[in-house]
């Protein structure tokens, strides 16, 4: 048996970054190299201080008497001290303008005169009212010639509040010449549209560990930006009350999403990213097994193999320097990956378009899922320009590759829908009602966020890695030899009855020059003469072959469709023999290998035995060894042959009474 290698299994990039504490006041801490931004957080911790206000009125119309208008929109009750940012779009419109008869008499003009228009910012402050202009404009005519008047007053970028205001409001106000009239065409009124939205910084949940200083080790829950400020006074990270660091500290922010932080941000130091000697920038194997031992050995001494029932007993002692030859393997394949399954599908039909975008008349299908095991998973995990997407591992799309839309997420699961693509042919787009997503089926997602990928799934994956690695030490210990053998042809002709082994049939090998005890293998192999099959066919022996290209199909596939017929197997490459399926009308030859469909074995029942409990018709003819009783009629249409001495008298006593 060869010497197995104890291997140290690794996968993954993994970017490492850090902050140093570079002002320091109090409990407020800050990075100035490495600025910080709300958006670098996820959306579940951030909190957001904005008052949008958005308005659409009239005044109603003007008369002789009703020739001013004021209108208050409220945007917030109380509001701190500051500088606020203010989002207008399109500003203030002010409009004034006649009525547009539906039937009779033309538009009246407006009366001539003044028209003042304003809008402007009001609150309170210590009780007393303060007003911040945000337009003024007076608009005459100085003859009745015009419909309308409007005024468009842009909207400052910014509002400085002193002090701590209450009842923020924006005010319209319109002042218009009056008009004596009774007659409905000749009424006016004004009318006002804005959308408009204040904000001020916003502050985010931060859960920060200290690398070195005083606090080095610990994990406090702190927040940034606590004041709600903008621009260079947000990058703030408060400590827990009580807890102060220094210049120079270095720490980390764990629920940060590093997607979205810059590059420059992660350290270049290859001493940062070396652990034991191992460049720490892929997958590694948990924390407590820094690698894998092909065997170990117990307190008495015996020998344990990997993958025996004590192998993993906590006094068990390693294998020794001497007897190890250590190496590194990567396996590319095994990494942090989201398996989820589907429940709640459901579809909508939407109307096909041709290419002048009319409806053509026919239908498609686009379809929605539920996955009830990912919960509360937002947009903030996407990779920038990446969208989410899923591989199916199982049901009739196993394989194909979609992109996803996040409809909603709680704590109750997370709704994808499927975009449907004609990747998989032309003219044929996917899903649609033939190769559709089913309940139970399992895909993997990615194209989310490494930061989601490290605090929730390494672990797992981890876990899965050292099984993998098990398994590879396990097989790895496998003899990979192979042995021709020429059978004894006395043996194989066996009086006629000539003996054959198929693929995979279990032998012994028994030569005491290779194996002190027999050993149990497979045949992977055979030749057989053409002419005379029993003359010294050779078996070839051994427990794997060189390489197997349908072993690495059949290792990704969990179902195939093939000239109609069915294989199962696995697509994850969990191992697991694909098994054929032969159908009702195949006339592939039953072996140890394969197994009969359902609707198989019915036929094959139906055609090969007689039923107890219908009529039935023998094709063939049939012994019966101890003869057989009828309750009934019996008919020999083509005649009737009786043997057996002392029975003969009776049947013919009987034949003699039924012919009379």
């Amino acid at each position: 048996m060869p010497l197995v290698q104890r291997e140290t299994f690794l996968l993954l990039t993994v970017r490492i970054f850090f902050f140093d504490v570079k002002q320091a006041n109090g409990r407020e801490i800050s990075d100035t190299a490495r600025p910080l931004d709300v958006k670098y957080f996820p959306s579940r911790v951030v909190h957001k201080e904005e008052y949008p206000v958005k308005e659409s009125v009239g005044s109603g119309s003007f008369t002789a008497s009703y020739v001013e208008w004021t209108h208050d929109t409220d945007i917030v009750a109380s509001l701190p001290a500051g500088d606020y940012k203010v989002s207008s779009g399109d500003g203030i419109s002010i409009n004034v303008s006649t009525v547009i008869p539906s039937i009779g008499s033309g538009r009246s003009f407006l009366p001539a005169g003044d028209y003042v228009l304003r809008a402007s910012y009001v609150y309170k402050l210590s009780g007393v009212t303060k007003e911040v202009s945000i337009g003024n404009q007076t608009v005459t005519l100085s003859q009745e010639q015009q419909y309308e008047v409007s005024a468009v007053f842009a909207v400052a970028s910014s509002l400085q509040i002193e002090g701590n205001a209450t009842d923020l409001k924006i005010r319209i106000y319109a002042h218009v010449p009056s008009r004596e009239s009774s007659i409905l065409n000749d009424s006016f009124s004004a009318y006002v549209s804005y959308d408009i939205t204040l904000f001020k910084g916003s502050s985010a949940d931060a859960t920060v560990t200290f690398l070195s200083g005083l606090n080095s080790g610990k994990t406090f829950s702190c927040v940034y930006n606590p004041d709600h400020l903008i621009g260079d006074s947000a990058n703030v990270i408060q400590l827990p009350s009580g807890v102060t660091a220094s210049l120079g500290d270095r720490y980390t922010i764990d629920n940060i999403i590093k997607g979205k932080v810059p590059d420059s941000y992660f350290s270049k130091d290859d001493k940062e990213l070396t652990l034991n000697g191992v460049v720490q920038k892929r997958l590694m194997l948990p924390e407590e097994v820094p690698y894998v031992d092909a065997y170990r050995y117990s307190p008495t001494g015996e020998r344990i193999y990997i993958g025996e029932t004590h192998y993993d007993d906590n006094n068990n002692v390693e294998m020794s320097q001497e007897e190890a030859v250590e190496g590194i393997v990567i396996f590319e394949d095994e990494y942090p990956k989201y398996v989820g399954t589907l429940s709640n599908v459901t579809y909508r039909e939407e109307d096909e378009l041709d290419e002048d975008d009319n409806p053509t008349g026919d239908k498609y299908r686009i379809y929605t899922f539920k996955d009830a095991g990912l919960k509360n998973f937002t947009n903030d995990f996407r990779l920038d320009g990446e969208s989410f997407r899923l591989i199916f591992q199982t049901g009739k799309l196993a394989g194909l590759d979609f992109e996803l839309l996040l409809q909603e997420s709680d704590d109750s699961g997370t709704t994808f829908e499927i975009v449907r693509n004609e990747d998989y042919g032309p003219d044929r787009y996917l899903p649609d009602n033939i190769l559709f997503p089913a309940n139970s089926d399992t895909y993997v997602l990615y194209g989310f966020d490494t930061a989601y990928v490290s605090e929730e799934l390494i672990p797992e994956a981890e876990d899965e890695l050292l099984k993998k690695a098990k398994d590879y030490v396990k097989k790895s210990m496998i003899d990979p030899s192979t042995y021709d053998c020429d059978m004894d042809p006395e043996f194989i002709y066996n009086n006629e009855n000539i003996i054959t082994y198929e693929v995979g049939d279990k032998v012994n090998l028994i030569n005491k020059a290779f194996f002190p005890k027999s050993r149990q293998s497979r045949i992977i192999g055979f030749e057989w003469p053409l002419d005379i099959p029993y003359d010294h066919p050779i078996y070839t022996v051994g427990e794997t072959a060189s390489y197997s290209r349908i072993g690495e199909i059949e290792s990704k596939l969990d179902s195939l469709t093939y000239k109609g017929q069915a294989y199962t197997g696995s697509v994850s490459g969990s191992g697991g023999t694909s098994i054929y399926l032969i159908g009702l009308n195949d006339k592939t030859v039953p072996t140890d290998r394969n197994t009969f469909s359902a609707k198989r074995i019915i036929d094959e029942i139906e055609r090969r035995s007689l039923s107890s409990i219908e009529d039935d018709k023998a094709e063939g003819l049939i012994t019966f060894g101890k003869g057989f009783v009828s309750e009934g009629f019996s008919a020999a249409n083509g005649g009737l042959v009786v043997r057996g001495g002392e029975l003969i008298e009776e049947v013919e006593d009987s034949l003699i009474e039924e012919l009379e």
